[in-house]
C-alpha cells in the first residue's frame, strides 16, 4: 500500500504513477484503505462507542435495537466493506447478546449482517464492484451514484425488516 493523501494532487499523481488507475487496481487500493479504516475504528474504540450508542438508542426494546443495527450497519458499510462492518459490529455486539433468547439474537445478527450487504450499494466506495464499475463509468460522480444507491438501500433496509418479521 502506497501511503497518501488522497486529496493532494501530488499524491493522486504518484498513484497513477504506480498504475492505481486501473480497474483491477481500484479495487485493491480500495481494500487497502477500508482495512486501514477498520483497524482505526477498532483502535480508537469508536467500534465499542458505536455499539453503545445503538444499545442506548434501542431503550431495551430488541424491535428498536434490529432497526437500528440495520441503519448503523448500512451506514458503516456505506464506507466500508460489508464484511469489516459485519464483523466490527458483531464483534462488539455480540457478547451483549449473551442474555437475549435465541429469536432476538438470531434478529440482531441476520439484520446486522444483511444490512451491511445493502447498505454497500448506497455509495461507490462501499463494495469494491461499486468502484470497479464507477471506474468504468465516465462522467458518473460520487454524488450521482448516491442520488440512486441511497434510497435503494433505504428501500432494502425495509424489505430486510419485513424478511426478519419485525
Amino acid at each position: 500500500v502506497v501511503p497518501c493523501d488522497v486529496r493532494r494532487e501530488a499524491d493522486v499523481q504518484r498513484l497513477v504513477e504506480r498504475g492505481y488507475e486501473s480497474r483491477a487496481n481500484v479495487q485493491h487500493f480500495l481494500d487497502a484503505a477500508q482495512r486501514d479504516v477498520f483497524g482505526a475504528a477498532q483502535g480508537t474504540g469508536l467500534d465499542r462507542s458505536l455499539a453503545g450508542l445503538f444499545v442506548r438508542l434501542a431503550r431495551g426494546s430488541v424491535a428498536r435495537l434490529v432497526v437500528v443495527m440495520c441503519l448503523g450497519s448500512a451506514f458503516l458499510s456505506m464506507w466500508m466493506s460489508n464484511v469489516a462492518a459485519s464483523a466490527l459490529l458483531i464483534a462488539t455486539v455480540g457478547p451483549m447478546l449473551e442474555g437475549v433468547d435465541d429469536r432476538s439474537r438470531r434478529a440482531v445478527l441476520l439484520s446486522l449482517a444483511m444490512a451491511a450487504n445493502v447498505g454497500g450499494m448506497a455509495t461507490p466506495v462501499g463494495t469494491g464492484p461499486n468502484a470497479i464499475a464507477m471506474a468504468s463509468l465516465p462522467g458518473v460522480t460520487f454524488a450521482q451514484w448516491m442520488l440512486l444507491g441511497v434510497p435503494l438501500t433505504l428501500v432494502s433496509i425495509v424489505v430486510v425488516l419485513v424478511a426478519i418479521r419485525l
